[in-house]
């Protein structure tokens, strides 16, 4: 069985609001199991949508209008 988060280092989907914010979405693949296992995976990639927001790169990235 696949893993239910997969791409743990990506941002799964940005949306970017006309107030200039942005919503940022975690696809699931399948239902999260209440096990270690899962909620690690969860925890793993809420860390890397933290670090990417608060890294250089994303700070700098052009705004679409």
């Amino acid at each position: 069985m696949d893993d239910p988060i997969e791409n743990l280092d990506k941002i799964d989907i940005v949306g970017e609001r006309k107030d200039g914010g942005v919503d940022l979405v975690i696809v699931l693949s399948s239902a999260l199991r209440d096990c270690e296992y899962h909620e690690q995976l969860l925890k793993t990639k809420i860390q890397s949508y933290t670090d990417t927001i608060f890294s250089d790169e994303w700070i700098g990235l052009p705004r679409v209008c």
